[in-house]
C-alpha cells in the first residue's frame, strides 16, 4: 500500500462529472462505515457482503450530501472542475485536506484487500482543486504567496500557515509551489500525463520544465501561458492569466 493519497498510474486524468464523484464519494463512506462497523464487532473488515453501490435513490443522495465528506469535496469539485470562484471559507483548508487524507488512507487497505480499487474520482478533484491553488494564487504551500494575488477567498490561517498536509507529504503527487505533471495534465483535461511530457518537443508551443530533485516540475507562470492555448483547460470565473 502506497504512504499518502496517491493517483494510480493507470488511472484517466480526464475531468470528473458530478456523477462520478457522487459514486467515489459514497463508495468511500460505505467503506468507512464497513471499517467503523467491524471496530464495534459488527461483521468482517472487508467488503465481502459487497460496498453499497450508488443508485442515486433519496436516502443514499441524503445521506451522500449531508457526509462532511461530500461537503469538502464538492465545494472542492466546483472551484476545480468547473471554474467556479473558491468558496471554502467556512472551513480551514488544512483540515480538510488532512481529513479527507485520513479517511480515504483508512478506506484504501479494505478495497486493496480485496484486490478492488479505489474509484479515483474523488482523489482526482482534490489533486486538481490544490493545483487550480497554486495556478490562481501562485500560492506557496510553505504560506508565502505574491502580494497582487493575495487570495482574499482563503481562510488567513491558511494563506500565512500554509497547508500541513502538503508539507507533511501526505500528498506525494503535488508540490508546494511548482506544478507536477499529474496536476498540469489534471488542469489542461488530458487523459495522461504522456501528453505534458510530449508539449516539451512541441515545435510550435514547447513547454519548458524544471527538476526539483528527481521530480519533473512546470512553473505556474509557464503552466499559465501553456494552459491558455489549451482547449481541455478552463479557465476560473474572475481570475485573469
Amino acid at each position: 500500500m502506497h504512504v499518502g493519497v496517491t493517483i494510480k498510474k493507470n488511472a484517466s486524468l480526464l475531468p470528473v462529472t458530478e456523477d462520478q464523484l457522487q459514486h467515489s464519494v459514497y463508495e468511500m463512506l460505505s467503506v468507512l462505515e464497513i471499517l467503523c462497523n467491524s471496530a464495534h464487532g459488527h461483521g468482517q473488515a472487508d467488503t465481502s457482503g459487497g460496498v453499497i453501490d450508488f443508485l442515486g435513490e433519496p436516502e443514499q443522495i441524503k445521506l451522500l450530501e449531508e457526509s462532511s465528506m461530500w461537503k469538502y469535496i464538492h465545494s472542492m469539485y466546483l472551484f476545480a472542475e468547473l471554474g467556479e470562484p473558491l468558496d471554502v471559507i467556512d472551513y480551514h483548508l488544512s483540515d480538510m485536506l488532512g481529513d479527507l487524507a485520513k479517511w480515504i488512507t483508512a478506506a484504501n487497505p479494505i478495497l486493496e484487500y480485496d484486490e478492488t480499487s479505489l474509484n479515483q474520482a474523488a482523489i482526482k478533484i482534490i489533486y486538481k482543486f490544490i493545483a487550480r491553488l497554486k495556478l490562481n494564487y501562485r500560492w506557496d504551500f510553505d504560506g508565502n504567496y505574491s502580494p497582487k494575488d493575495n487570495p482574499d477567498p482563503l481562510p488567513h490561517s491558511d494563506a500565512r500557515n500554509g497547508l500541513v498536509p502538503l508539507s507533511a507529504g501526505w500528498y506525494p503527487d503535488t508540490h508546494k509551489r511548482h506544478l507536477t505533471l499529474v496536476e498540469l495534465a489534471l488542469l489542461a483535461g488530458m487523459s495522461n500525463i504522456r501528453s505534458v511530457r510530449n508539449a516539451q518537443f512541441s515545435k510550435t508551443d514547447p513547454l519548458s520544465f524544471i527538476k526539483d530533485g528527481a521530480q519533473v516540475l512546470i512553473t505556474v507562470e509557464e503552466a499559465r501561458r501553456w494552459l491558455q492555448r489549451r482547449n481541455g483547460f478552463v479557465p476560473t470565473k474572475g481570475i485573469e492569466y
